[in-house]
């Protein structure tokens, strides 16, 4: 994702590497168990959403972020 918005920056802060690829694959069950009857969109994009480190997930979600508010304007 290179970024999932549910995983704030402050969930991952003191974590190591392998805490934070743990987390990563628990939010990513999680997001699996969704019903894709309620939740299609996000389920077909969870594979590319949850790509990269968490570096690039960050900043994935700062682009996001620029992005909606781009489009509020």
């Amino acid at each position: 994702m290179p970024f999932l918005a549910a995983t704030p920056v402050s969930a991952d802060f003191g974590l190591d590497d392998a805490q934070r690829d743990e987390r990563m694959r628990q939010l990513e069950q999680y997001l699996a168990s969704l019903p894709p009857d309620r939740f299609p969109t996000l389920l077909s994009m969870v594979p590319v959403l949850s790509q990269g480190d968490y570096r690039e997930r960050f900043e994935f979600g700062i682009d996001l972020l620029r992005g909606l508010a781009a489009q509020a304007r």
